[in-house]
């Protein structure tokens, strides 16, 4: 019984430290001049090969992404580009990047 309760106790150990390795980047994207949601501009971490589309109030989330420091690029049909650089992200927290375009 005592293997049966050190074995159950790595399982759930092990499961959580596999699991906080991630962080995530949100935001909302908006008109620049007006402040209105963009719904379906697309948010890129080109270095990652990943990217997401906002939702109908603007709003998006990146998530799964590993530590580090990345460029985050928005777009949208109509509008300039605008690209943060170095948006960092640490593991377990969540990263917010507003954008604004004009």
């Amino acid at each position: 019984m005592k293997k049966l309760y050190t074995l159950l106790f790595i399982s759930l150990f092990s499961s959580a430290v596999l699991t906080s390795t991630t962080g995530k980047i949100t935001g909302i994207i908006t008109d620049g001049e007006t402040g209105e949601p963009l719904i379906g501009a697309n948010v890129i971490i080109s270095e990652l090969g990943m990217g997401t589309a906002s939702d109908f109030s603007g709003y998006f989330a990146l998530l799964n992404i590993s530590p580090g420091s990345y460029d985050v690029t928005a777009n949208y049909i109509g509008y300039s580009s605008v690209t943060y650089n170095d948006v960092r992200v640490m593991i377990d927290l969540t990263t917010t990047q507003n954008f604004a375009l004009s």
